[in-house]
């Protein structure tokens, strides 16, 4: 989904508040446990770089969001 999206904007500015939170998958979702080289090592990125990317939300705390192809693409779970 586009980082300027109404659902991802809406994140940005209401953090865990926001009704579209768990539609997106941040590294603490899928790795509760911690990111370890292992399981890095495992995931195949198209693109150079992290497949995670950190963004700050309205109440400064920062967030990574998992971003398969660019940070202008957010990842969203799947139900």
């Amino acid at each position: 989904m586009p980082a300027q999206s109404e659902a991802f904007q809406d994140v940005l500015k209401n953090g865990r508040n926001s009704k579209y939170w768990d539609l997106f998958l941040t590294k603490d979702k899928v790795f509760p446990n911690g990111l370890s080289d292992d399981d890095r090592a495992k995931i195949y990125r198209p693109c150079p770089g992290s497949c995670f990317t950190e963004y700050t939300l309205a109440d400064d705390t920062t967030c990574e969001f998992w971003t398969t192809f660019t940070s202008n693409q957010i990842d969203i779970a799947q139900k």
